[in-house]
């Protein structure tokens, strides 16, 4: 079922300059996924976006993509989508939406449109329960969000690992930790235990989102306890797609209970060394976090990516270059949990 505005619903923003903006509606769909896959994807589709943006289990009740379009012939020329999820801060829980999938056509750009769909987010939204807009902004396109008041937070590793090189960096931890098959009710579980322990600023993860999160139609996900002498010790969730012939497998998410990140990196290897056609291991880290330490202790080097970036909406107030909500600061890097399944 999709979640459309009625057009007597949709609310439009006059920009000036011969465009106006508005939110989503059904006749967009064949537009906007034309025009991802011109600027972004090379294989994005109407399944993908029924995942993304309507399967959400935090769906806001329309679908949250703001679209820029010419007055003259009313032709859409820009979008941008905000998928929401909760972020859990100081103990509570609360809406945020997190900015992806946006483009302007090549033709429109340098016009100041992109920002205009933050604006209009933000405005509209107000009433509507988002406080928190996150992003992930690819290194040095973080200008046009940081104009409408974004801070940036961290910047965002992206570690690749060719199999063999993999082999001679985890050859001492093999064996530390064994990876068993769960449920995703068992992640729940361990996540669970984790959440109500940790420090740290993170995208909740309860069972309904997790079944979302990974219906995923890119991936084919795997759900693994981390088990060592015994106990468990968090868990790990792996993401394989297949990529001209050979086999991506991603670290998509993990959790760790009193465990050194080294050993998981091992426990990840016995499981996937003897797999065929295994081209590369991924991951995220925030830069300077415990994992990118601990890979960088391991001897590799990652690729710096991307930039996390923040802006507050309601409920979330700006002091000069650090947001908080409440007493809860939100915009320092180290108190952040991220990992590849929380970029979407």
């Amino acid at each position: 079922m999709f979640f459309y505005l009625r057009h007597d619903q949709i609310n439009w923003k006059k920009l000036g300059s011969g465009y106006k903006i508005r939110w989503f509606r059904e006749q967009d769909v064949d537009a906007y996924i034309r025009g991802l896959n011109d600027a972004l994807y090379d294989c994005y589709d109407l399944r993908r976006f029924r995942w993304k943006f309507v399967e959400n289990p935090y769906n806001l009740g329309f679908t949250p993509i703001a679209v820029v379009e010419e007055e003259v012939n009313g032709r859409p020329v820009g979008f941008n989508g905000f998928v929401p999820f909760q972020v859990v801060a100081g103990g509570e829980r609360f809406l945020a939406v997190q900015g992806c999938d946006g483009f302007v056509d090549h033709d429109h750009q340098r016009r100041g449109l992109f920002s205009k769909t933050l604006e209009f987010m933000e405005a509209e939204k107000v009433d509507k329960g988002p406080e928190l807009l996150l992003s992930f902004n690819f290194l040095g396109s973080t200008a046009t969000a940081q104009k409408t008041g974004s801070i940036a937070v961290c910047t965002i590793n992206k570690w690749t690992f060719e199999p063999d090189a993999f082999a001679s960096m985890v050859s001492d931890l093999r064996r530390g930790a064994t990876l068993e098959p769960c449920g995703i009710e068992d992640v729940h579980r361990v996540y669970q235990r984790w959440s109500k322990a940790t420090r740290y600023l993170h995208i909740h993860r309860d069972l309904d989102y997790l079944k979302w999160r990974y219906r995923n139609p890119l991936r084919q996900y795997t759900f693994h306890l981390i088990e060592r002498r015994g106990s468990v010790k968090g868990y790990v969730i792996l993401g394989i797609e297949e990529d001209e012939g050979s086999n991506i497998m991603g670290i998509d998410d993990y959790v760790l209970l009193d465990l050194d990140p080294r050993i998981l990196m091992g426990a990840v290897f016995d499981l996937a060394g003897p797999m065929e056609g295994l081209g590369c291991i991924e991951l995220s880290t925030i830069q300077g976090g415990e994992m990118d330490q601990a890979l960088t202790m391991l001897g590799a080097e990652p690729e710096p990516r991307s930039t996390m970036i923040l802006k507050g909406i309601k409920g979330v107030e700006a002091r000069g270059d650090r947001l908080f909500r409440g007493n809860v600061e939100i915009s320092d890097a180290k108190d952040w949990y991220i990992t590849n399944s929380d970029m979407f």
